[in-house]
């Protein structure tokens, strides 16, 4: 669970107006969602060289020296760097605030800075680490960035939280039906769907699972990794929210070659069928994919003869838009507008 968030950036962003903004509001969203809340607050860690940011008799920085907000269990904290001041003296203290800290707490971090030699450092601790280059010849300074953020017009608390879960692979909860939670894949879940694919109802109209279950394993490993990374949206696991864990299918949306727009996709578990459970996700997917994306258009393809699938799009509005070929066979395709 992310708790810890501290920004450690340039005074060049701290001073910005897209800082200050950016601190505001998570300070604000961290501070809605708790009823307690507790502020401290001390001085900027650096200013220049040379000003009453160092204790001259130690030669050392005063404290406290961080910017300091508790709110119940989650804090963050906000670090402004000179872009002249760079010593051992302030590692050692942002060091003391991140890296030495006990394990159990680096794991509840998210490190933000400006700064590519601080990403490297906190990145080699395995503490997550979110890097900010908001101008063109910062876009190459952080070249093994898994994420990079290009502006923080916009950046909230779900982002942030987001980035972390992406870095400690926590599969991403996309949303919630009244009966169903929709989540995002995980190697363990290989096993139940191996029991739902093994009907042959549900391979009818749909393509099965490999035959080996290692090397289903190691492609959903590698589906995790590059789709759900790089597109943010892919084939997610359904769940039963009244009996916690049960996969009950897998639904979501995919990019075909040849195609522009997102396709939609579902299987659902033989005995949980005729009971809505499509439509209700489906509906809900729809919803989502307003919200968060900006494709104008939703695709279905689907055989002919699948009257579940026909009957399916119908309540959800799409309508018929031609016969497409695929791996050499015809498929009606269905299309929805999204704007």
């Amino acid at each position: 669970m992310l708790k810890t968030i501290i920004f450690c950036v340039s005074d060049l962003l701290y001073d910005s107006q897209e800082g200050k903004e950016f601190i505001s509001r998570i300070s604000a969203e961290i501070s809605s969602e708790t009823e307690f809340c507790k502020q401290t607050h001390g001085e900027s860690l650096v200013k220049e060289q040379g000003t009453d940011a160092f204790d001259p008799q130690t030669g050392g920085l005063r404290e406290p020296v961080l910017e300091e907000t508790v709110f119940g269990e989650k804090e963050f904290l906000s670090l402004r760097l000179s872009r002249k001041t760079l010593n051992r003296t302030i590692v050692a203290e942002i060091d003391r605030k991140t890296i030495l800290r006990p394990e159990r707490e680096r794991a509840e971090m998210l490190f933000l800075t400006d700064i590519p030699y601080l990403n490297d450092r906190i990145a080699a601790y395995n503490i997550a680490v979110l890097p900010i280059a908001l101008s063109d010849e910062m876009l190459d300074a952080f070249p093994t960035a898994g994420y990079l953020l290009a502006g923080l017009e916009g950046v909230g608390l779900g982002y942030l939280n987001r980035v972390y879960e992406r870095f400690h692979q926590i599969p991403w909860r996309i949303l919630e039906t009244e009966r169903t939670l929709v989540r995002e894949m995980t190697v363990e879940d290989v096993s139940a769907l191996y029991e739902i694919y093994k009907n042959p109802s549900i391979t009818r109209y749909t393509e099965n699972l490999f035959e080996d279950p290692d090397e289903e394993r190691a492609y959903t490993r590698e589906y995790i990794n590059t789709v759900y990374r790089f597109m943010e949206f892919g084939v997610w696991i359904v769940e039963d929210k009244k009996e916690k864990g049960r996969i009950i299918g897998r639904i979501g949306l995919s990019l075909r070659e040849g195609f522009d727009d997102p396709e939609l996709g579902y299987v659902i578990a033989e005995p949980c069928q005729k009971r809505g459970y499509a439509t209700e996700v489906c509906r809900a997917i729809i919803s989502y994919m307003k919200e968060q994306f900006e494709y104008k258009t939703l695709r279905v393809v689907m055989e002919r003869e699948n009257e579940a699938s026909h009957r399916l799009c119908k309540k959800l509005d799409f309508v018929f838009d031609r016969t497409v070929l695929i791996n050499g066979k015809e498929m009606e395709q269905y299309i929805l507008a999204l704007t």
